[in-house]
């Protein structure tokens, strides 16, 4: 991919050296983002943007040997023995992650597409995104390889507790020239507009690959079945199972079989997996109280209790039900259990799961690809009307029971002709950037472009028959469009509009400003002037 080339000849050590915080997987809107905040994709669960994990997955095989190239087999323990690929190294472009590993003798490259181009309206707000692998030989031997990758309901469920539906449909629609198939999975019942903790609760995820021969790629083999029998299967044989799970609905994360409860421990926390709405003050009845209140609670699986007068700590008498099992850690100043007949862990999600097998050998880059899809249905509520995304515009507004049959064909259609177009504008934007500011300013600000989109909504006003981009708070109210998030925002969208503007587009028509005064491109350009970035320490 053209992506490969740009990294090297115009990122070079700047680009290699640079760790993002949290590196783009996902994104396209606040409810549809996915990250990887570690220093290494394999081993590590994505997440989405406020830190709760997603359990998405991939893993390659090479002459029978097991690796890992994107998150956790299982949370708790690999249940067939699979290193870790080697992370050489990530790069982050306007519309694209590159990740390069080592697999034994065989080189990957993982690239994440999600294609904000704000040229085009309908791409840029069309919930389609790309995962490419593109794997070769690098021992001059020729090797057989599986590949494999999954998603699951974390993208459009959160609550674990949730019963979830899945279907396997053949897509359908214009541009399709083999057989594609496409695995949905989401609540079984629908409720837009309503998250838990600012995650979604509502939509569908959607899992696309090419089953049936044709013009493009080999087909994959595709299945709807629990993580742990899809995954095991794979990291054993290199197959995955045939038959899609019958058994539905079900809930979001199943248990495994009841274990011997663990009594409450001093000294011992369970942090993260809160249900909505905790952690709460007990008031008197100490731990024993918070015990009593998961016990009485169906969704609480375990708990743990901020000790009263415990060194400062500002926890002091709270109560935190967990609806799943974190691990433990030390902390002297709380108490935690887990609740009596409970299991000792959860269980996996049923995913949506795609693999490919292939033989490489040294010379062009063997690909293989999958599209994830996320229909959010609704996107905002503005003074009580619904606003679908853009591109849902002539769907009917809120109405899940519709499966955009059109947009999912588009999409997988254009995967090649859509690739052709992120490269060119990463290479593009790179170029300019490193012109204006260098090398690490490139970088940095490449970053910040995946950033500001991922906060950003394009959607449909019925009642204005027109499009609005609309911001969200985060961590707070969730309220659209405050000042604290326009301000961060608005070099990223001034930029695009000075952009638009010199290819010829109105400005005023950008803005959507009743009082607009032409001003030359030249002299706007001149109010945003780029900031070269320096590793120096400023005062």
């Amino acid at each position: 991919m053209l992506a490969l080339a740009v990294a090297g000849l115009l990122h070079g050590a700047a680009a290699a050296a640079f760790r993002p915080p949290s590196v783009p997987l996902l994104t396209q809107s606040p409810m549809v983002n996915s990250w990887s905040s570690a220093d290494a994709l394999p081993g590590t669960q994505p997440t989405f943007w406020e830190g709760s994990q997603q359990n998405m997955y991939s893993a390659i095989r090479v002459d029978g040997t097991p690796y890992t190239l994107m998150g956790v087999q299982s949370p708790v323990g690999q249940l067939v023995p699979a290193q870790n690929a080697q992370q050489l190294s990530v790069t982050v472009f306007a519309t694209q992650t590159v990740y390069t590993f080592a697999a034994g003798p065989v080189c990957v490259n993982v690239t994440f597409t999600s294609p904000l181009l704000t040229e085009d309206w309908e791409l840029l707000s069309r919930p389609a995104h790309y995962w490419t692998f593109d794997a070769m030989s690098c021992d001059g031997q020729q090797h057989d390889v599986q590949l494999y990758a999954d998603i699951n309901g974390w993208l459009v469920a959160r609550d674990p507790t949730v019963d979830v539906s899945w279907e396997r449909m053949t897509v359908t629609g214009p541009g399709l020239s083999s057989e594609v198939t496409a695995l949905r999975i989401g609540a079984t019942t629908q409720s837009p507009l309503q998250d838990t903790n600012d995650r979604p609760s509502w939509g569908y995820a959607y899992l696309l690959a090419e089953t049936g021969s044709g013009a493009g790629a080999p087909a994959a083999s595709m299945v709807l079945q629990g993580a742990d029998a899809t995954r095991t299967a794979f990291l054993s044989s290199g197959a995955i199972p045939t038959a899609d799970n019958t058994s539905q609905p079900a809930p979001l994360i199943p248990n495994y079989e009841p274990a011997p409860a663990s009594g409450p421990q001093t000294g011992v926390d369970r942090p993260g997996l809160d249900l909505p709405g905790y952690p709460i003050t007990i008031a008197s009845g100490g731990y024993s109280a918070c015990e009593a209140l998961c016990n009485q609670t169906a969704a609480c699986v375990a708990w743990a209790f901020g000790i009263p007068s415990c060194g400062g700590d500002p926890a002091q008498g709270q109560c935190w039900l967990k609806g799943g099992f974190p691990s433990t850690s030390p902390n002297s100043c709380r108490v935690s259990g887990q609740k009596a007949g409970e299991p000792t862990s959860t269980g996996q999600p049923l995913v949506a799961a795609a693999a490919f097998t292939f033989t490489v050998a040294l010379g062009a880059p063997v690909s293989r690809w999958v599209t994830i899809a996320v229909d959010e249905i609704a996107s905002i509520s503005w003074f009580g009307e619904v606003c679908p995304p853009y591109w849902r515009r002539a769907l009917p507004v809120g109405n899940a029971s519709v499966v955009p049959m059109d947009m999912l064909a588009t999409a997988f259609s254009e995967y090649r002709a859509v690739i052709q177009a992120c490269d060119a504008f990463d290479a593009e934007t790179a170029r300019m950037l490193t012109a204006v500011g260098g090398a690490e300013y490139a970088t940095v600000a490449q970053l910040t472009y995946r950033q500001v989109f991922g906060a950003m909504q394009l959607v449909w006003v019925p009642s204005k028959a027109d499009a609005w981009y609309f911001l969200k708070e985060i961590s707070s109210c969730g309220c659209l469009n405050t000042a604290d998030v326009i301000y961060p925002a608005f070099p990223q969208v001034w930029a695009d509009a000075v952009r638009l503007a010199a290819a010829g587009t109105s400005l005023c028509a950008i803005t959507n400003c009743p009082r607009c005064v032409a001003t030359p491109v030249s002299a706007l350009a001149r109010l945003v002037p780029p900031r070269r970035f320096s590793t120096t320490a400023q005062s």
